[in-house]
């Protein structure tokens, strides 16, 4: 069985100890769970890369022996659905993993894999989207929505709960991807008419969300170095 170190006294103790044999302290198993929670991700990347690469090697059959257009627009099209899906599921899989931010982290796993498959559906045309004015717009809809969660999960990483403007920025950040999120819903659904200036104040929320994502790590940088001198 392989080695830790015990959090407390640093000496060398078996992995899934609940006590050290050496100061005493007792703690909780974490490991194993976190060892289990881990395939979550696993799974992910192999979807990831057995779907990328089962996609690649059709098209490049498709496109040396074959000639049916409309199938080889099909599997650049899944090729980038299945990627998209997957890559926002393993950002959300980050938390999921560590039992933290619990209600993005499922969320986004759950939106990303619904909108795989329901982009599949579209794709090769088992849903009819003639008849069908909706469809497209819930494809849209399931982009948006786990764009956002995915992007919520990335902040979070830059979360920390004992510094007071830190925490606020990420906040602020998150509340205002989710606000560009539903108002692009709104749109999509709704058919919101709007004037000029409501494409201005979207800019500008784009523009604080880029500067958050972007001073949350500087920000993390000064704390720690003001922390650890």
């Amino acid at each position: 069985m392989k080695k830790v170190n015990c959090g407390y006294c640093k000496k060398e103790i078996e992995r899934y100890s609940q006590e050290c044999p050496h100061c005493g302290k007792k703690f909780l198993v974490f490991e194993k769970k976190g060892e289990k929670l881990s395939l979550l991700k696993n799974i992910f990347l192999k979807i990831l890369i057995v779907s990328l690469s089962f996609c690649a090697l059709m098209g490049i059959l498709i496109f040396l022996f074959g000639d049916s257009a409309g199938i080889k627009e099909n599997i650049v099209i899944t090729l980038f659905a299945v990627g998209g899906f997957n890559f926002t599921a393993l950002c959300a899989s980050i938390w999921y993993e560590k039992k933290k931010f619990f209600p993005i982290s499922f969320s986004g796993i759950i939106v990303s894999i619904a909108g795989m498959l329901y982009s599949l559906l579209l794709i090769w045309e088992i849903v009819d989207t003639h008849s069908n004015g909706f469809a497209i717009k819930l494809l849209f809809i399931f982009i948006i929505t786990s764009l956002a969660l995915a992007y919520s999960s990335l902040l979070l990483l830059g979360y920390k709960k004992e510094n007071l403007l830190i925490r606020n920025i990420v906040l602020i950040t998150i509340g205002q991807v989710f606000l560009i999120s539903l108002i692009g819903i709104g749109l999509i659904i709704g058919k919101w008419e709007v004037e000029p200036p409501f494409f201005k104040v979207l800019s500008v929320m784009g523009i604080l969300i880029v500067l958050g994502t972007v001073i949350t790590p500087l920000l993390n940088k000064v704390y720690l170095s003001d922390k650890n001198p």
